[in-house]
């Protein structure tokens, strides 16, 4: 391709991306009717076009497991929503023998737990009906009731890596342990919710939610709005059913080192299986908008690291002491992001900026609770909150921008507040490298070769540096075909003179880098050897050239059968490390 069509297209692909985040800033395109999940699709259709990318890479840029997951618990949350069981849990917490604050109290518990396992806009769907005809029978204004199951929901969620979409793709992408995270998130979402709970019941939040009523009670004649939607009847057996397999799917998550994705799957399909409930029925409260916005979000980003421009960005601000992977920033950087473009295309875009700490895991802890709790800040921050609002209105309880800032302000600082101090604080110690060396291509001799994809260079200046070749993922060294992939590479390049041109330090503090052998790259001698894997999870990092070649040579060893691939279930050394840290999670 030409330099000027280059150029051309790289400015190209910074005016789609520039257009789509103004899309989802927006909520949508002005004159157009296209809403956020539009836009991203037509995004994503716009940069294959521009650049020219081919469909298979366009598919490997998206995140499958994440798509799976939140598409199998959108399929166990309906299962629940048509058996009635949340409005049926809310009617039981309406009928205990509490004080205005305990019901509160109890509805913020009960929204919060049940986000945790569920989606959050699913609950507040489900839930603010039967609250606002609880807060009525009981002569209680609504306001305050409605606002602690947003900002519940909100934060509830944050508590597992199952509880909204963006938690679900931090999760899949750092392949963070799910009891790990939780037990991480469970005392900050803990507090933030007593927060809540002190803010509503004794703060501006509960004089602003009973103005209406001049801090009284509503007289007895208020009306059930005619118009309001009516709630599922409870089903036992239905809700037995969604209930059986979110346990079952929970204890897996816990336990077991099975793929989180794969086993919801299965559960979700079981669900399927019903003699009274049709499958369109199910499929039809799936969120397909959902799906599609994660797509063309994927593809969009994909194109944008193509293009090079996120590099160019993490250098500028690095240039002014800014750095992303640092916690504080990260957290501030999340909470801002999130507001301005929704959570979700936030956290893809601040993602590949934690994977590659030493601290991975509390920083994805870090991303995960501020992007979701920052949610609660403005009435737009959280779909959420939309829906709680919507909902009210249509039974005749209003709620403006105004009232529900005043309880989003303190409530989000509060939380974030706790984020900073329970997370973000202990993480910086982990999060400072340890090693910066000039990231600039040198000559030296191979004198270690650790596996089948590390190795240890010594410069001129008798310099020794740890590199991890670019692109690439060796057998770990319980696998089979370890010892043969360190075999080979070392007959490549040990004792040799070779060319280093780094790419930056992982999170161990090696060097990625490619690495030549009289010309050779090493990576893709190996890939060819079919003694590695191409590591795509990574390819967005490689020149296009690099991933193209890379790919075509791990097919032609898969379908010569050379090395590795002569295995009949070829294991990746990623999902080998995860099952490895499941592991050992479970023997502490």
């Amino acid at each position: 391709m030409p330099e000027a069509s280059t150029a051309l297209q790289t400015w190209a692909v910074l005016a789609v991306f520039l257009l789509v985040y103004l899309g989802m800033f927006l909520g949508g395109l002005p004159r157009l009717q296209l809403d956020r999940s539009g836009v991203a699709v037509l995004g994503a259709i716009a940069a294959i076009a521009l650049t020219g990318m081919p469909l298979e890479e366009a598919a490997r840029s998206i995140d499958l497991p994440t798509l799976v997951l939140l598409f199998a618990f959108m399929l166990i949350s309906a299962q629940l929503r048509l058996g009635g069981f949340y409005s049926a849990t809310t009617r039981w917490v309406g009928r205990q023998p509490l004080s205005e604050r305990g019901l509160l109290a109890a509805l913020i518990a009960t929204a919060g737990v049940l986000s945790a396992v569920f989606s959050n806009d699913v609950i507040c769907l489900a839930m603010t009906p039967v609250v606002v005809q609880l807060c009525l029978d009981r002569r209680l204004p609504p306001v305050p009731y409605l606002l602690g199951l947003a900002c519940a929901a909100n934060i509830g969620s944050a508590a597992t890596l199952i509880g909204n979409p963006q938690n679900m793709l931090i999760g899949s992408v750092l392949q963070l342990p799910f009891a790990g995270y939780a037990s991480a998130a469970l005392l900050p979402v803990g507090l933030s919710l007593l927060w809540l709970w002190v803010w509503l019941g004794w703060g501006v939040g509960w004089v602003v939610g009973r103005g209406n009523g001049g801090g009284k009670t509503l007289p007895a004649a208020t009306p059930y709005p005619t118009h309001a939607d009516p709630a599922p009847a409870f089903d036992h057996w239905q809700s037995a059913k969604g209930l059986a397999v979110a346990a079952a799917l929970l204890a897996v998550f816990l336990i077991t080192d099975w793929p989180p994705a794969p086993a919801a799957l299965v559960g979700a399909g079981l669900l399927l299986l019903s003699r009274r409930v049709a499958s369109s029925r199910v499929m039809g409260l799936i969120d397909w908008p959902l799906l599609l916005l994660f797509i063309g979000l994927f593809v969009v980003n994909h194109a944008m690291a193509w293009a090079g421009w996120p590099e160019r960005a993490v250098a500028a601000l690095a240039s002014m002491g800014v750095l992303l992977s640092e916690p504080f920033t990260l957290l501030v950087g999340s909470a801002v992001l999130s507001n301005a473009v929704s959570n979700v295309p936030a956290v893809m875009l601040l993602l590949p900026h934690v994977q590659d700490s030493p601290a991975v895991q509390q920083l994805g802890t870090v991303l995960a609770l501020a992007s979701t709790f920052a949610g609660n800040l403005l009435l737009v921050g959280s779909i959420a909150n939309l829906i709680v609002v919507d909902l009210a209105r249509r039974q005749g309880v209003h709620i403006d921008w105004r009232v529900h800032l005043r309880t989003g302000v303190p409530v989000t600082l509060g939380s974030l507040l706790v984020v900073a101090v329970l997370v973000a604080w202990p993480a910086r110690a982990q999060a400072q490298p340890r090693y910066a060396p000039d990231l600039q291509p040198f000559t030296g001799k191979v004198v270690r070769v650790a596996d089948g994809d590390s190795l240890t260079v010594l410069d001129a200046s008798q310099q020794q540096h740890r590199i991890r070749l670019a692109g690439i993922d060796a057998p770990e060294r319980q696998q089979p075909f370890s010892q043969r992939s360190r075999e080979h590479l070392s007959s490549l390049v040990a004792g040799q003179t070779v060319r280093v041109e780094p790419s930056k330090l992982d999170r161990y503090q090696r060097m990625v880098a490619k690495v030549f052998v009289q010309g050779q790259d090493a990576s893709l001698a190996q890939l060819q050897a079919g003694l590695a894997w191409h590591y795509k999870e990574y390819e967005r990092e490689q020149p296009r050239e690099d991933r193209l070649a890379y790919a075509e040579a791990e097919d032609a060893a898969r379908a010569a059968r050379r090395g590795l691939w002569q295995d009949r279930q070829p294991l990746a050394p990623w999902d080998f490390r995860r099952q490895a840290r499941a592991q050992q999670g479970q023997n502490r």
